[in-house]
């Protein structure tokens, strides 16, 4: 039995299994770097990674 704020969090009963990241705007290597290494732990899940524009980081650090 759930009581207090445990009740108001929703359980997933049908993980995914395939699911699409977009960035609108500057993605970079290491996000898809990092959605690599997750699918490798997590057997089974695959990401598609996508943004608009690709940032390398002399990029990044221009637009900062």
């Amino acid at each position: 039995m759930l009581r207090g704020s445990e009740s108001s969090i929703p359980r997933n009963k049908n993980p995914f299994q395939e699911a699409i990241v977009f960035v609108v705007g500057g993605g970079n290597y290491i996000e898809y770097q990092n959605l690599v290494d997750y699918t490798k732990a997590k057997q089974g899940k695959r990401v598609l990674y996508g943004c608009s524009e690709l940032f390398n980081a002399a990029q990044f650090i221009k637009q900062v």
